[in-house]
């Protein structure tokens, strides 16, 4: 049969267009009613989604999926163990009388303390609420720095699209360190990207009497984001370092002088902690060890990196090869929750890990490589991995929402290169994204989950939302003149 061409009158055709006009206008109208106009109203619009979404989860699909249902012990890393230990007096150790914890760093555990002294139905509810607070400030932060590089569109978009990314909630109901981790980064690279920026605008004495106490707060925020994981005392460093060599580049005292004292203020703040260490286990651990298991772990991993004969063993056999015993254990090392509990064995074990990377740094390429796709896209470097153990739907649906969020975020960045000062904020923003993970990438090796990553979210939903705005900017145009074939 002969499909026609026919051709709507003009009437009909201004009524589709009103139509169509009418629906973009009552979405634009949504939009800006029932987002946030500051960052007051996204730290509370943050807060409230959050916390609701995560008791959601907990009281009601929780009792009738099944899931969600761990709180504490092995899944979530032994935190709330030695919260609860510390509540009681035995000490920073995960069971009462046990080994010293060497391979946890302090500050979470120390905030779940006060959690941990409630019965113990109300302690995730208020876990919860807790760290959606951190949520609402890690928004209220993403939405001045939004403001800052685009406009407020852009920043309404910006919490959107992180109130859209599913491991906000995963992470919140969940007593491990990610939520609070994100929050202390954010806020260091906002305090940091402020005093360098009205410090480069303005006159040294508006400095001094506007912000006479940030590098202060950048002192005291890189502490506890130092304390609150081994590689984030790299993170905060780095950051701090940047910060120094920012004033001696611009010849600017007063920078030098700040960042110096926030260094120092940061080091005295983290040297209770490391003095702890020295008189506990007689080593120099600034913060925490236990690289070097997740680093052998890792080698362990991938085709490439696991330096097998060609021969295809049983999984024992290749077990024994890998030093691996069948519950993925190191052979001869003795675990609790993650980690070695003998700190002369992880001493021993850290010096491997050093002579492996002097002798094979080429193989430390490789694994840093690797991580870095599959931390965000664990989908796509499935066929690169040694042992398959099936591709988990989790897996598939990070790949996804990852691939989109790089996809926006550098589309962002494509948008305004052409202006050098947009495009100097975007290279900064992207610094804060691999500065953030690039101290894991080389040791922790990927274990479905966004634990990871969740600190360089909020950056690339930053990003993502100019490259949204660009699309929704340019929107659909339709021809008023274009036939509607049937």
């Amino acid at each position: 049969m002969n499909m026609g061409v026919f051709m709507v009158d003009s009437d009909s055709k201004n009524t589709v267009f009103k139509a169509l006009e009418r629906t973009g206008v009552t979405a634009l109208h949504v939009f800006e009613k029932y987002t946030p106009n500051s960052p007051k109203a996204a730290f509370w619009i943050s807060f409230l989604t959050c916390s609701l979404v995560c008791l959601f989860i907990i009281f009601v699909l929780a009792p009738l999926t099944g899931i969600s249902q761990d709180f504490g012990g092995k899944p979530h890393d032994g935190y709330l163990e030695l919260a609860r230990n510390l509540a009681h007096g035995n000490g920073y150790v995960f069971e009462k009388e046990g080994p010293h914890v060497f391979h946890r760093s302090p500050l979470y555990p120390f905030i779940l303390v006060p959690i941990t002294l409630f019965p113990l139905s109300l302690q995730r509810p208020i876990l919860i609420l807790v760290q959606s607070l951190m949520v609402g400030g890690i928004c209220a932060l993403m939405f001045n720095f939004s403001v800052r590089l685009f406009n407020l569109k852009a920043a309404k978009i910006s919490i959107i699209v992180f109130l859209l990314y599913p491991w906000v909630y995963w992470n919140t109901k969940n007593p491990m360190t990610p939520i609070l981790q994100g929050f202390l980064y954010l806020y260091l690279i906002d305090l940091i990207y402020k005093e360098v920026i009205t410090n480069i605008k303005y006159s040294r004495k508006k400095i001094q009497h506007n912000l006479l106490p940030t590098w202060l707060l950048i002192g005291i925020t890189g502490a506890l984001l130092a304390l609150t994981h081994g590689s984030m005392i790299a993170a905060s460093g780095i950051w701090i370092f940047l910060y120094f060599l920012v004033g001696l580049y611009k010849r600017k005292f007063y920078m030098i002088a700040h960042s110096m004292a926030a260094g120092v203020i940061c080091i005295m703040l983290i040297s209770p902690w490391t003095y702890r260490n020295w008189v506990a286990f007689n080593r120099f651990i600034p913060v925490s060890s236990g690289a070097a298991s997740g680093y052998f772990h890792g080698k362990a991993h991938w085709k490439s990196t696991a330096n097998l004969p060609k021969s295809n063993g049983d999984k024992e056999s290749l077990n024994k090869m890998l030093r691996f015993d069948q519950k993925g254990r190191i052979q001869g090392y003795e675990y609790h929750f993650w980690g070695l509990k003998d700190s002369q064995k992880d001493r021993d074990l850290t010096g491997e890990m050093i002579e492996d990377i002097i002798d094979s740094p080429g193989t430390l390429f490789k694994k840093t490589l690797y991580n870095s796709i599959e931390y965000y896209f664990p989908a796509i470097s499935y066929p690169l991995l040694l042992r398959k153990t099936g591709l988990t739907m989790e897996n598939l649906t990070l790949t996804i929402v990852h691939l989109a969020l790089w996809f926006y975020a550098l589309f962002g960045c494509y948008s305004f290169w052409n202006n050098e000062e947009k495009r100097k904020l975007s290279i900064f923003m992207m610094s804060s994204v691999v500065l953030y993970s690039i101290w894991y990438l080389p040791f922790l090796t990927f274990v479905g989950h966004s634990l990871y990553t969740f600190g360089t979210i909020p950056f690339l939903c930053v990003l993502s939302s100019k490259g949204l705005m660009s699309i929704w900017d340019k929107g659909i145009t339709i021809d008023s003149k274009m036939d509607l074939k049937l």
